[in-house]
C-alpha cells in the first residue's frame, strides 16, 4: 500500500468515527416542549440582597433581569440567563418565565469557552438550546477555575442534557 493509500484510508477511518460519534447524539426535536408561554414574563424572584455568586460583580442580578425580560428562550416557558464570569467564562441559571422562579441546580459552576492549548486558541460553543425544546447542549472546559485550585485536569466536554421541571439530567457526554 503506498503512503498516499495509507493517508487517505486515515482520513476515512477518522471521518467515520467521527459520524459514528454524532449519529448517537441527542437532537432539539426528541425533546419538545410545548406549548410556548407567550404572555408578559415574571420578574425574576431573587432572595433578600441576593447577587448569587460571590464574584459577580452584579453581573448576576442584571444579567438575570435583563435576558427575564425577553421571555422564554427554553423549554416552552423558561428563561436561561448568562452572565459573564471574566474572558471567555460563563454562569446561568433558569427562569420560569410563568412565575419568576430562579432554578440555580445547573449542570456547572463556570462555562469556559475561550481556552489556550498550545500552540492554538480553541473557542468552543458554550450553551445551545431552543424555546421549543427541553435539550440543552453545553460545550467548554467545564468549572475550570475551581479544578485548577484544586489540582485536577479541566473537563473539556460536550454534555447533553434534558430538562426535567426543576433541573437537568445528564443524557450523554463526549470529550472533547
Amino acid at each position: 500500500m503506498s503512503n498516499m493509500a495509507r493517508v487517505q484510508l486515515a482520513a476515512l477511518t477518522l471521518c467515520a468515527a467521527a459520524i459514528a460519534a454524532t449519529v448517537d447524539v441527542p437532537k432539539f426535536w426528541d425533546y419538545p416542549a410545548t406549548p410556548v408561554y407567550r404572555g408578559l414574563p415574571a420578574a425574576p424572584r431573587f432572595r433578600p440582597g441576593e447577587d448569587l455568586y460571590p464574584n459577580g460583580g452584579g453581573h448576576f442580578r442584571s444579567g438575570v433581569e435583563f435576558d427575564a425580560a425577553g421571555g422564554p428562550n427554553f423549554a416552552g416557558h423558561y428563561t436561561i440567563a448568562q452572565w459573564t464570569c471574566g474572558t471567555g467564562c460563563t454562569q446561568m441559571v433558569v427562569v420560569d418565565t410563568q412565575n419568576g422562579r430562579i432554578f440555580r441546580e445547573m449542570p456547572y459552576e463556570t462555562l469556559d469557552i475561550d481556552r489556550y492549548v498550545p500552540p492554538r486558541q480553541i473557542i468552543y460553543r458554550g450553551a445551545s438550546f431552543r424555546k421549543d425544546s427541553r435539550l440543552l447542549v453545553v460545550e467548554g472546559c467545564y468549572d475550570r477555575d475551581f479544578r485548577a485550585q484544586a489540582g485536577k485536569a479541566p473537563d473539556c466536554a460536550r454534555r447533553y442534557c434534558v430538562w426535567e421541571g426543576a433541573r437537568f439530567r445528564l443524557l450523554r457526554r463526549i470529550g472533547l
